[in-house]
């Protein structure tokens, strides 16, 4: 029986790497284009969440 992917990955979505450098990558510029606190929380949180921190 041939797993798939999803199975092989123990149920991480193939999308979520990307999706967390993509989120790293905007935290990062919006801290190089001066964001508030605010901004940069809200950027944070969301990426604790999409990574299960």
């Amino acid at each position: 029986m041939v797993k798939d992917d999803y199975e092989i990955r123990g149920g991480v979505p193939a999308d979520l790497p990307l999706i967390r450098q993509n989120l790293l990558d905007q935290i990062a510029d919006r801290r190089a284009a001066g964001a508030t606190g605010r901004e940069l929380a809200e950027l944070e949180r969301e990426y604790r969440e999409i990574s299960g921190q």
